[in-house]
């Protein structure tokens, strides 16, 4: 009698909150869905205390709290274990000593990087989607693979399966606005005032993330044009609506 194999847990660490943002969970979410979708894997996420889990709690997927206070590798080991299944780690907390520990410990590691932090990366993979990410000094083992550049960015379903315009629409009918999921700098607002002071009979739309905390809202009572967006669920819609877009 043949017993069929579980599919392998993927071990998610990445965080999101209004002081680190977003972008972690988001890349990493995108993995998440993508592996689930085509039945290879189930993903679990390790998040800190102060996470903001929520983004991946809708998805339906699994998520758990360190304690208050861990962030460091020995905390991510009391909730993987190699036998598991790999990790994919999307945090600024992990260095090259983490790395080397998880390695020892049996785990295959594939890890997010920007700008190529660490002098070395002792690990199965590293990506990092940025366009000028294979012109940067990456190290690591001599079986590490390397993904580097913008065709290894994690793109959502909805933005992948989006037509795409030859040229662009004139004249512009929507302006669409956002600076991420929590925006500290309040850039948003910035981009709003100098919109205001420009004529026209275009659409403003913002869409504010769920850790923004700014003055956005307070816009459309100066601007009629302003039309306001919270925690947006599919952004390629509104992308697609829109001839130009401020984004960061």
């Amino acid at each position: 009698m043949s017993v069929e194999k579980a599919a392998p847990v993927v071990s998610i660490r990445a965080d999101c909150n209004a002081e680190i943002g977003y972008g972690h969970i988001m890349r990493s979410l995108t993995v998440a869905r993508s592996l689930g979708r085509n039945g290879a894997a189930r993903a679990r996420f390790i998040m800190t205390a102060d996470s903001d889990a929520t983004p991946v709690e809708t998805q339906g997927l699994e998520v758990v709290r360190l304690s208050p206070g861990q962030t460091g590798v020995e905390d991510i080991t009391d909730h993987a274990d190699p036998g598991d299944g790999p990790l994919l780690l999307d945090s600024y907390d992990i260095s090259t000593k983490d790395l080397e520990r998880l390695r020892k410990d049996g785990f295959c590691i594939a890890m997010f990087d920007d700008g190529c932090r660490l002098e070395n990366y002792p690990c199965d993979v590293v990506v990092d989607s940025a366009p000028d990410a294979a012109s940067l000094p990456y190290r690591g083992l001599p079986e590490t693979r390397f993904c580097l550049g913008s065709e290894y960015f994690p793109l959502r379903p909805e933005f992948a399966n989006q037509s795409r315009a030859e040229t662009a629409r004139t004249p512009v009918r929507t302006i669409v606005v956002t600076f991420g999921g929590s925006d500290s700098y309040d850039a948003t607002m910035r981009v709003l005032e100098v919109l205001a002071d420009i004529g026209g009979d275009f659409e403003i739309v913002a869409i504010l993330g769920p850790g923004y905390d700014g003055h956005a809202e307070q816009a459309g009572k100066h601007d009629r044009r302003v039309r306001v967006l919270r925690n947006v669920i599919d952004m390629a819609a509104v992308f697609g609506s829109a001839d130009i877009a401020v984004s960061g």
